[in-house]
């Protein structure tokens, strides 16, 4: 069942459950695993492939009630529609697919420019943008973590980009 969310952050086969994402928080990061070495001779080197650019996010949850995490296992598959925004300048691709409607060109004083029918296109007068992208997530793991006096239910979910 999917459920309408309190959050632009969408968890697109699980759905965000009302009441447990207000105090939602998303970190996306380099999966860097192995691939900057220092050499002997002290040179630093990226070794990375470009098939191998992926992305770790963790988010978390603070809310009244817990995420729609039953059944949701280490290796699953979960495709993010992202809170966290990433910045670009024009001419520089997007790096994965953008949320709709979350591209936003602005202008070299940090005005908003009003795209026009492929919201993908730099408008005349953009110089940079910033747009929510769509990942496909492998989850890593999570927890749950209940104050019941307080009654709020805290979690996080760590993933890697597949």
């Amino acid at each position: 069942m999917y459920f309408p969310t309190e959050t632009v952050l969408d968890l697109v086969e699980l759905g965000i459950i009302p009441q447990s994402s207000r105090q939602l928080g998303q970190t996306l990061t380099l999966d860097t695993a192995g691939s900057i070495r220092r050499l002997a001779n002290g040179v630093l080197k990226a070794r990375m492939r470009p098939s191998l650019q992926k992305f770790k996010s963790t988010i978390s949850f603070s809310d009244t009630y817990p995420p729609a995490f039953n059944g949701l296992w280490a290796g699953d598959i979960v495709t993010v529609h992202c809170a966290a925004e990433i910045s670009g300048k024009v001419g520089s691709a997007f790096v994965r697919p953008h949320v709709p409607g979350s591209v936003i060109w602005r202008n070299a004083v940090g005005d908003v420019v009003a795209s026009g029918a492929n919201e993908a296109s730099a408008p005349v007068g953009a110089t940079n943008y910033t747009f929510r992208p769509i990942v496909v997530f492998m989850v890593e793991a999570w927890d749950l973590d209940t104050d019941e006096w307080g009654a709020v239910g805290s979690s996080t979910l760590n993933l890697r980009e597949v």
